[in-house]
Parts: structure tokens; C-alpha cells; sequence
């Protein structure tokens, strides 16, 4: 079980909101999504978190790059981080190493073989780009997660 709200953590300048909602698809194709709040969730429901950066200061702000634990009580839903362009990288390994595709060694009977990690097992995630904002300017993020 998950509960979360929406959370704000203040940077000076950049203040950075971090909110979730349930996301629910119709037959048709269209999404709903209801905010957590505190709300439980049952595994293998979808979370969408999105992170807004808000530069309050009269200057730009450069190098902004968000990071996001990934909680082990869920899998990050591979395809799913906005915006690529912002150079979304993953951790595996809490956050020590990062990698657009992180990557583990298998082994096998003929030996080792290396091979692309399952997203399910990301431990983290950022946006590593270094994102310049301009004064009180806003950046948005998003990333979503299955429920086990």
C-alpha cells in the first residue's frame, strides 16, 4: 500500500512541487487521473508523478536537475519520463551510478553476459540535462510507476 500527497521542497530560487495521481483509461483511450492526496492504492494501479520546478527569483537559474527515488513498493513504467530532451537518466543502484539505460551482467553457462536492466528494477531517476530557468519561469517533469 502507497499513500502520498503532494509534497514542496524549497531550493532558493527554485522551488520544486512533486505531485501524484492515479491513472485510470477508459475504453476509448482517454485518461482520469485522480490526485493521491492521501488516498491508498492496490497493486497494479498506475502513479503518475510530476515534478514542477519554479524559479521565484529575478535571475536564471542553471543546471537544474531533479532527481526522484523510485519507492521499492513500486516499478517505474519503462517509456514513461517527460521530457526525454531533458536527458532522463536511472539509477539501479540507489542513486551511486547513473545510465540512460542502465545496464547488469548475467551469468550464465557460457558466461557473463551484459544486458539492459529491467526497469523494474530502478531504484531512481533524473533529469540530467541541466535545465536553465528564467526568472519566475516554470519546467515541468513526469514519470509513472505500477504498483506491486
Amino acid at each position: 500500500m502507497i499513500a502520498a500527497a503532494s509534497y514542496a521542497w524549497a531550493a532558493s530560487p527554485v522551488v520544486l512541487k512533486l505531485d501524484a495521481a492515479i491513472v485510470s483509461k477508459a475504453a476509448d483511450g482517454t485518461e482520469k487521473l485522480t490526485p493521491l492526496e492521501s488516498a491508498l492504492v492496490k497493486p497494479g494501479e498506475t502513479i503518475r508523478y510530476e515534478i514542477v520546478a519554479t524559479n521565484q527569483s529575478d535571475q536564471p537559474v542553471h543546471n537544474l536537475v531533479p532527481v526522484e527515488k523510485i519507492s521499492a513498493s513500486t516499478a517505474y513504467q519503462a517509456g514513461s519520463a517527460t521530457p526525454v530532451s531533458a536527458g532522463v537518466q536511472f539509477s539501479i543502484d540507489g542513486g551511486k551510478t547513473w545510465s540512460a539505460k542502465p545496464m547488469v551482467t548475467v551469468h550464465t553457462p557460457d558466461g557473463d553476459v551484459t544486458k539492459p536492466a529491467d526497469p523494474s528494477t530502478y531504484t531512481d531517476i533524473r533529469w540530467a540535462s541541466g535545465t536553465s530557468l528564467g526568472p519566475n519561469e516554470t519546467a515541468k517533469y513526469t514519470y509513472e510507476v505500477i504498483v506491486r
